[in-house]
């Protein structure tokens, strides 16, 4: 299903696809030798591209469409936590665990077009190119950076709606209170 994408199409995918996040910074010949190993699919609509609880050494970028990241919710249900839109990034925490566990499942939203970083030759040319190590993983701990402030805002706003609730709960019991010592 996943194909390589062939030296003239990573030759002519270069300047189209500098714009993704993960190559952001990179020269044309550091985008070239990254995009040499990458592998692209397509996914149509509700179909899984990574279970959570499975191991995985790869990252993938949304070319085109959107994708579903859907977390486990005890042993039935699951829950959507984000759509993430096209040029997204995702699965790049095993990528950096190296064959760790997926933390979510990621399904094709709409008809989807990914990329595959596969982890082992990206880190490869890495290993030769440490210029290329420092802005990869640079990039990678940003995106880290971005969802962990993200994830600790929803955190905070879901407690401080709970904290809300409680106090309009005491409140309404407060009034129902007063209203009974009057009507007394």
């Amino acid at each position: 299903m996943l194909a390589p994408p062939g030296d003239e199409v990573v030759k002519s995918a270069v300047p189209r696809v500098r714009w993704l996040d993960i190559l952001a910074g990179l020269t044309e010949r550091q985008a070239a030798a990254v995009l040499r190993h990458v592998n692209t699919c397509s996914y149509p609509r509700g179909e899984l591209i990574v279970r959570e609880g499975e191991r995985g050494d790869s990252m993938f970028v949304a070319i085109e469409g959107h994708v579903e990241v859907v977390k486990r919710v005890g042993t039935d249900t699951s829950e959507t936590i984000t759509v993430l839109p096209e040029g997204s990034i995702f699965g790049e925490v095993t990528f950096i665990e190296r064959g760790g566990k997926r933390s979510a499942t990621v399904r094709a939203n709409t008809d989807v077009r990914v990329a595959e970083f596969p982890g082992p030759a990206i880190r490869e040319e890495c290993r030769r190119d440490r210029d290329l190590a420092a802005k990869l993983f640079e990039t990678l701990l940003k995106i880290l950076v971005m969802r962990l402030r993200l994830t600790t805002d929803q955190l905070w706003d879901a407690r401080s709606t709970e904290r809300f609730r409680v106090l309009a709960e005491r409140l309404k019991a407060r009034i129902a209170k007063a209203e009974e010592k009057r009507g007394s």
